[in-house]
């Protein structure tokens, strides 16, 4: 039979857990930045349009061709 490698101890598990707890809050908090800036893109694209199409200056968005919508 060959030779197992000894099993995981409760302090093995547990420091596994906290480990994964803090990975996870810091996932969450990427997550949350991210939006947050996309929001700020998105908030400050749409005050450039206005501005420009206040201005007179044609704006004309056409997607790309080889444009492929993905949902993800």
């Amino acid at each position: 039979m060959p030779d197992l490698p000894p099993a995981p101890t409760f302090d093995d598990v547990w420091r596994t857990i906290q480990e994964l707890a803090l990975q996870s809050k810091e996932t969450e908090r990427r997550f949350q930045e991210t939006e947050r800036l996309m929001k700020e893109s998105a908030v400050e694209t749409d005050r450039r349009i206005k501005e420009m199409a206040q201005s007179g200056d044609w704006v004309e968005i056409r997607n790309d061709a080889r444009f492929e919508p993905r949902v993800w």
